[in-house]
């Protein structure tokens, strides 16, 4: 890492929970940056998805479809599936997809909108009148 800023991006990617890794890219070549970009995008989908040997989903970790886990909240969940998104429009890469369109779709509640009865005690919305 002894190269300069205006050269290489540095990103965090968190492996586990007690354990930080550093992934340089170099910002004007654009195999580092999909390289790096699909270890941030995996990164994203273990946090989400159990994997097998071969990258494939097995399990949802939240239980639910477009859920996380506990401590993380439904907003995070938004964050990380517009992040996929981005990924696969900048990179081409389509492998997320499945995932992705499984867990915004299951998000759709009763009015074909995105207030999904699992997540009304958090976001707020048990309010009179909804």
């Amino acid at each position: 890492m002894s190269q300069h800023c205006s050269s290489i991006l540095c990103h965090q990617v968190r492996a586990s929970q007690h354990a930080i890794q550093i992934r340089c890219v170099a910002y004007s070549a654009a195999d580092s940056i999909k390289n790096v970009s699909s270890l941030v995008a995996r990164e994203l989908i273990t946090q989400y998805a159990v994997l097998d040997d071969k990258g494939t989903a097995v399990a949802i970790r939240g239980g639910y479809p477009g859920v996380l886990y506990p401590p993380y909240y439904w907003w995070q969940a938004g964050a990380m599936f517009g992040t996929l998104l981005d990924y696969w429009h900048y990179t081409g890469d389509d492998q997320y997809n499945g995932l992705v369109r499984e867990g915004l779709m299951h998000q759709f509640g009763e009015r074909n909108d995105l207030v999904c009865f699992l997540n009304m005690r958090t976001a707020g919305f048990l309010k009179p009148g909804i």
